[in-house]
């Protein structure tokens, strides 16, 4: 679903290389749908190339998917990410552009890839 002459193209492209994403079951990358909250931490896992980092449960830890869960701790223990007031992380919502610099910038205070 990305053409080469997209301006996002090389940018997948490096992603994908790198292997912070990897796309989407069906083969496109998914461009133009909303990152879920739990992709977005997956990304920013990838980036970081974090150890994993085990710690409480979200109270909606069974909605996280599988291949999630361990990065949606690992930023939630380095402070890039975290939960609602009412101890949920919501992994299936969108993620806010607010949402997504606030991540980054936590991300960049780290020191990131």
């Amino acid at each position: 679903d990305s053409t080469a002459d997209a301006w996002y193209d090389k940018y997948l492209s490096a992603a994908k290389r790198e292997g912070i994403a990897a796309g989407r079951d069906d083969g496109t990358f998914g461009v133009g749908l909303p990152i879920t909250r739990q992709d977005a931490a997956v990304f920013i896992y990838r980036l970081t190339a974090a150890a994993p980092i085990n710690g409480d449960v979200f109270a909606d830890d069974g909605d996280i998917a599988d291949y999630a869960k361990q990065a949606v701790y690992t930023m939630r223990a380095l402070g890039i990410t975290a939960g609602f007031p009412d101890g949920t992380f919501l992994p299936n919502s969108g993620l806010t552009r607010a949402e997504a610099a606030v991540m980054t910038a936590r991300l960049m205070k780290i020191g990131g890839r």
